[in-house]
């Protein structure tokens, strides 16, 4: 037992983003990969940063120096902070994994797993050739309806009250208000882009609740998923310690499928009255719908316990998971292995001339190496994209 907690499977860097909210799933996701084997880095900017003596099993590294404001500096504008963020943060990322390749030959960086919003270690993982694993720490409900809210413009008043095309149960009220803000256009396209060209996503969500979803997505943008949400649960005795963690409540979009779609509570919307938060706890205590409200929310709980459990949907996208990074880092050390051996073996026949017999052979066994290494990668991809899900 003890050898195998020291047998590392490989060294995963993971990129959260400094809002808290968006900062405890990435942590969390870093003791579940640890907990499998996996060494972890965090690379982290300097504002809002984890406490690292709460973690001492992980390696930090710090990026952006004093150059970040504080969220509060942007007087809530969501899209100019990460904007500002991404093109702060480019150069320092690019900087800090050089350095660590440098330092790290005898630990090599097997994946970068970035929050979909710090989507600047997109383009510094693929200019360095590294692979790439995207984390989204909301539902996959929220990742389509910021589709829908990018491709609109949202600002008639009396449009408000209109459903969303393709979720009926959504009105346009209830999307994000940042949709005017100036940046959101440059950010969402930069976050999809991200997202689209990574080569798996990982959600902060429930297969059991948005299957449907996951399909339409896994379609759309023929990445494999693994929906391992939610994370907190499966690392239920770890603590992030977060400066704070945010407890507000839950989003509208999401509320909106716990009272219209999963139909286990009600929605209180608008200005709260009295009178109104009366007759919806009378709702849920007393009266019959309160009661098949009840029933829902067991059942619903039932499946998220189900699916956290060996065996479950959770727990099986945690093993394809590992098995998904542990693949793609074999598959890249053999074609290193096989390059390695077509110039050692072309060395050894041009230091020996006389004998040119030797040459055929050498070519011909180094294209079966690459051959081999070029299909194996091919199947594993295929075999991996298939993603069959639960």
């Amino acid at each position: 037992m003890e050898r195998k907690q020291k047998e590392r499977k490989g060294h995963l860097v993971l990129v959260p983003c400094p809002l808290p909210s968006h900062m405890s799933p990435m942590l969390h996701l870093a003791k579940l990969l640890h907990s499998q084997g996996f060494s972890i880095t965090i690379i982290h900017t300097q504002l809002n940063s984890p406490n690292e003596s709460h973690y001492p099993e992980f390696s930090f590294e710090s990026i952006g120096g004093s150059m970040l404001e504080s969220y509060s500096a942007f007087d809530g504008d969501v899209m100019l902070f990460l904007s500002k963020l991404n093109m702060k943060c480019e150069t320092p990322f690019h900087e800090c994994l050089v350095n660590m390749q440098l330092r790290c030959q005898f630990n090599p960086i097997s994946c970068i797993i970035y929050d979909a919003v710090m989507y600047f270690s997109a383009a510094v993982a693929d200019d360095l050739k590294l692979f790439r694993i995207v984390l989204r720490t909301s539902s996959a409900a929220n990742y389509i309806g910021l589709s829908i809210l990018d491709e609109s413009d949202f600002v008639s008043e009396r449009r408000m009250e209109e459903p969303v095309s393709g979720f009926p149960f959504l009105r346009i009220k209830d999307m994000p208000l940042f949709s005017t803000q100036k940046h959101t256009r440059e950010v969402l396209t930069c976050i999809y882009n991200g997202t689209r060209t990574a080569s798996a996503i990982i959600w902060n969500s429930l297969w059991c609740l948005e299957h449907a979803l996951f399909e339409k997505i896994k379609n759309e943008t023929l990445v494999p998923v693994f929906p391992l949400g939610p994370l907190q649960k499966h690392c239920s005795s770890f603590s992030t310690n977060v400066l704070s963690e945010e407890q507000g409540c839950i989003a509208w979009v999401n509320a909106r499928f716990v009272s219209h779609v999963w139909r286990v509570g009600l929605q209180l919307e608008d200005r709260l009255l009295r009178e109104d938060v009366e007759s919806a706890i009378r709702t849920l205590f007393i009266d019959e719908e309160g009661i098949e409200i009840h029933k829902r929310a067991k059942e619903l709980k039932k499946k998220v316990d189900i699916s956290l459990r060996q065996g479950g949907a959770s727990s099986e996208f945690l093993s394809r998971l590992v098995k998904y990074i542990s693949l793609q880092e074999t598959m890249i050390s053999c074609c290193t292995c096989s390059v390695t051996s077509l110039l050692a073996l072309l060395f050894s026949c041009s230091k020996n001339d006389e004998d040119s017999s030797d040459w055929p052979i050498a070519i011909c066994w180094s294209l079966v190496i690459l051959t081999f290494s070029a299909v194996w990668g091919e199947s594993l991809d295929v075999a991996e994209s298939s993603n069959e899900c639960w």
